[in-house]
C-alpha cells in the first residue's frame, strides 16, 4: 500500500508540474523547464522509465532539430517511440542546463515565426516538443499503479460529500460517508480528464477562458487523486467546467465555429457524469 500511495503522489505531483510547464510564459524564463527537468531526474519512479527508453535507442539527438535556409527550425519526429523519448529528454536537458541560458521565447518563435507573441510561441513549442514525453511518463506511472492495484482489491475512501442517505437526529450533522472505489475506475476518470484537456488545448477558444478551464481541470485532477479531497474546491471546479460546456453548446447552436466542439461537449459531459460518482 505504501508503494502505491507514494507512486500516486508522484503521479499527482508530475501532472501538476507538467501542466504548469506547458503554460509557461515569457516572463517565467526557464523556471518551469528546470523544475520539470529536476523533478524527472530526482524521482526514481519516473527516471527509470526514461533510462529504459534511452538504453534501447541509438538515435542521434542532433538530428531531432533541423534548420532550413531561412533560419526556421523544425522537429524531426522519429518513427520509433523510444527514439522519440530519448530525443525529447535530451532537448529538455539542453534547455535546462545550457549556459548561457536560452531565451525561450526567441527559441520557440524560430519554430513558428507566425507566433508573434512570446507566451503563445512558448506554449505552442512546449506542447509540440514535449507533450508526448509527458504522456509517456503519465502512462508509465498509470500502468505501474494498475500493477500494484492487483494486490489491493479495493480502497476505502473517506470523503465529505453533500449526498447523504438516511436520517439524523436534530442537533447532529452527518458530514461524511464511506464508500469503495476501484483504483481502475479512478484511472479511467483521469484518462478521460486527460483526453478532455487535450481537446481544450487544441481548440480555438478564448485564451483567458481556456486558462481558467485548464486551472479547473488541474484542480479536479488534484482532488480526485487526493486521499482527503476538498469537496468544495472539487465542486467549484466542476461547476466551472459545466458552465464552459454549456457556453460551447450555446455557441454551436448559434452557428459560432468552435474547434473540436462535438468532442468537447461529448467528452466533457461524460467526464462530469463520472466525476459525479466520485464527488
Amino acid at each position: 500500500m505504501n508503494n502505491f500511495l507514494k507512486l500516486r503522489q508522484t503521479s499527482q505531483d508530475f501532472r501538476r508540474l507538467s501542466s504548469t510547464f506547458l503554460r509557461t510564459k515569457e516572463n517565467d524564463g526557464l523556471a518551469y523547464v528546470k523544475r520539470l527537468y529536476n523533478f524527472i531526474n530526482n524521482e526514481p519512479a519516473i527516471k527509470k522509465h526514461i533510462d529504459e527508453a534511452c538504453s534501447n535507442s541509438d538515435f542521434d539527438c542532433n538530428n531531432f532539430i533541423s534548420q532550413d535556409g531561412y533560419s526556421r527550425q523544425k522537429l524531426n519526429i522519429p518513427d520509433n517511440e523510444v527514439d522519440h523519448i530519448k530525443a525529447m529528454y535530451d532537448l529538455l536537458n539542453s534547455l535546462a542546463l545550457q549556459e548561457p541560458e536560452v531565451y525561450l521565447a526567441g527559441f520557440s518563435r524560430s519554430f513558428d515565426p507566425s507566433k508573434m507573441g512570446g507566451d503563445q510561441a512558448i506554449q505552442a513549442f512546449l506542447d509540440k516538443a514535449f507533450k508526448p514525453l509527458i504522456h509517456y511518463i503519465t502512462d508509465s506511472l498509470s500502468k505501474e499503479m494498475m500493477a500494484l492495484e492487483q494486490h489491493i482489491p479495493s480502497m476505502q475512501i473517506n470523503q465529505n460529500i453533500d449526498k447523504v442517505y438516511g436520517t439524523a437526529n436534530a442537533g447532529h450533522t452527518i458530514s461524511s460517508v464511506n464508500y469503495s472505489i476501484q483504483q481502475s475506475d479512478l484511472s479511467d476518470v483521469l484518462e478521460l480528464l486527460s483526453t478532455f484537456r487535450t481537446e481544450i488545448e487544441n481548440s480555438n477558444i478564448d485564451a483567458e477562458e481556456k486558462e481558467f478551464l485548464l486551472d479547473d481541470l488541474s484542480q479536479i485532477a488534484e482532488q480526485a487523486e487526493s486521499s482527503n479531497p476538498d469537496q468544495t474546491r472539487a465542486k467549484k471546479a466542476m461547476n466551472g467546467m459545466k458552465k464552459f460546456i454549456e457556453s460551447v453548446t450555446t455557441k454551436v447552436a448559434a452557428n459560432i465555429v468552435v474547434a473540436n466542439a462535438p468532442a468537447i461537449i461529448a467528452t466533457g459531459n461524460e467526464l462530469l457524469e463520472r466525476l459525479g460518482q466520485i464527488f
